[in-house]
């Protein structure tokens, strides 16, 4: 069962960051590999999370991939993996929702956390979450 969730945002810049973490997900993960998206609210903040399969990002440099033009390998250009803006946009935009957005290696691959306050739920937002499983 699909709930439609309705937020109040800026325009479409929080569409755009979702987006663009999504379709990274899918361009870092095997062919046969899998992108989930997990969406929960709990204590009045939105949760997403975006994972992959891919080799993910080094430890070292995993908070770097979000400032504006720093690509993880420096053999990517434009023309074969963007300007490196991408995340560095999500990160402002999300931030001026109101929200934070983290990355980590597990053991399956990468994850991007996106958090949001509750206060964006449009009032007329029936949340239904079902946990799986």
């Amino acid at each position: 069962h699909l709930t439609e969730l309705l937020i109040n945002t800026s325009g479409g810049l929080l569409w755009h960051a979702i987006d663009n973490i999504v379709r990274n997900a899918l361009r870092h993960s095997p062919a046969d590999g899998t992108v989930t998206i997990n969406l929960s609210f709990e204590n009045n903040t939105i949760s997403i999370k975006v994972s992959d399969e891919g080799k993910g990002v080094p430890d070292a440099v995993i908070q770097k991939i979000f400032q504006p033009f720093y690509r993880v390998e420096t053999s990517r250009d434009r023309n074969t993996g963007g300007y490196g803006l991408g995340l560095s946009i999500a990160h402002r935009a999300i931030a001026r929702h109101g929200g934070t957005i983290t990355a980590e290696n597990f053991s399956e691959g990468f994850r991007v956390n996106v958090l949001l306050p509750g206060a964006l739920l449009n009032q007329d937002t029936t949340l239904k979450l079902t946990p799986l499983g």
